[in-house]
């Protein structure tokens, strides 16, 4: 199958802004219609974007309805909306099934550049583990190869962060959804995988159907409010993206567990000290053997920027404070803050976690 690869980026770096010489992310995965719907899956097409949107939009390939897959499901009491996606970024591209299923492809490596994401994919969203009860990451349904690029197929999830789409409109919807971050950095974590790019974005959920929130529409235009998570039943989270992911074999020495600098170039990312400052840093120390300075501190940034979080109780400031410490060694494992959080969170009464936290 001949597909012209010469102009296609060399790197996932490359990759992310590489579709502007193309005109479109889409136009950039042209190429690769062929091989993919040799394997049963047609590539979402072009469309014209919502009025106040200038971003790209891509829309599903038929008129079919969307068919359960296990993974989504409609948000209920959101009236129907045309089915849309805006593709800005050329790492990836939604699809569908002959069976009418949607999902996600996702280039994970060209060459030797992404080898580690597809190690932590391969280690933690692949084959038996994918299926683990309380495995948070988004799990791989295939893998296809085409020449030295490797394309994980992936269900097709929400497509903008988890606390740009949904409010936290109690302190106890707060605290059960932070559990549940927890713990999956607590899964990737004794797995020895550091995902190191813990952002709003990375976290996506089981639902699909929202109003459009992540792109400001035009001046005039009116944003619709986010979605409560309390109204919907069977929420769950899901760890995406693990291109700045640090592995490490679970077998290796410890003393060689070593990281300095960015995980990746133009990370973009807010950094703690240990990441700024340049030298080598051990994110799996000997007492605790988890990966704990920077995916905590990032969680806790990820919390302290969540709407409602001025009228969280001082103790719950407090812990959170202490996830965001600026020093690694004062901020718990995911594993002592799960325990720290329980113990908190029993110690407010039906009041205090029914206290709302929306304007």
């Amino acid at each position: 199958m001949a597909v012209d690869l010469i102009s296609f980026p060399k790197t996932i770096q490359q990759l992310k802004g590489g579709w502007e010489a193309a005109g479109s992310p889409r136009k950039l995965w042209a190429r690769f219609e062929d091989f993919f719907s040799s394997h049963g899956l047609e590539l979402w097409v072009e469309s014209d974007p919502p009025p106040g949107f200038a971003v790209s939009f891509v829309v599903p390939p038929d008129d079919r309805p969307r068919q359960l897959d296990g993974f989504s499901y409609r948000i209920p009491d959101v009236p129907d909306a045309p089915q849309r996606y805006p593709h800005r970024n050329g790492t990836h591209c939604p699809a569908r099934t002959v069976d009418g299923q949607d999902v996600m492809i996702r280039v994970v490596s060209i060459g030797s550049d992404g080898t580690n994401q597809r190690e932590a994919l391969l280690r933690l969203a692949t084959g038996t583990i994918a299926s683990a009860v309380g495995n948070p990451c988004v799990p791989v349904l295939r893998w296809l190869v085409f020449e030295d690029i490797h394309f994980a197929v992936q269900p097709f999830l929400s497509f903008i962060g988890l606390s740009q789409q949904f409010i936290f409109e109690t302190l106890d919807n707060l605290l059960e959804v932070l559990r549940h971050m927890l713990e999956a950095l607590q899964f990737c974590h004794d797995r020895r995988v550091a995902h190191l790019d813990v952002f709003y974005e990375n976290w996506l959920v089981n639902l699909y159907g929202a109003p459009l929130l992540d792109d400001q529409p035009q001046q005039g235009s009116e944003k619709p409010e986010p979605t409560a998570l309390r109204t919907i039943p069977h929420f769950k989270i899901y760890l995406n993206d693990f291109e700045c992911a640090a592995c490490f074999d679970p077998g290796s020495d410890p003393e060689t567990h070593l990281l300095s600098g960015m995980p990746i170039l133009n990370y973009g990312r807010s950094i703690p000290r240990e990441m700024r400052l340049g030298l080598p840093y051990n994110p799996f120390p000997h007492w605790a053997l988890h990966p704990v300075p920077v995916d905590i501190w990032h969680l806790a940034g990820i919390i302290q920027q969540t709407q409602g979080f001025k009228r969280v109780p001082d103790s719950f400031r407090e812990f959170v404070r202490r996830m965001r410490s600026y020093y690694a060694d004062e901020r718990p494992t995911a594993a002592e803050a799960l325990a720290d959080l329980a113990a908190l969170r029993s110690q407010y009464d039906a009041v205090d976690l029914s206290a709302s936290l929306y304007d």
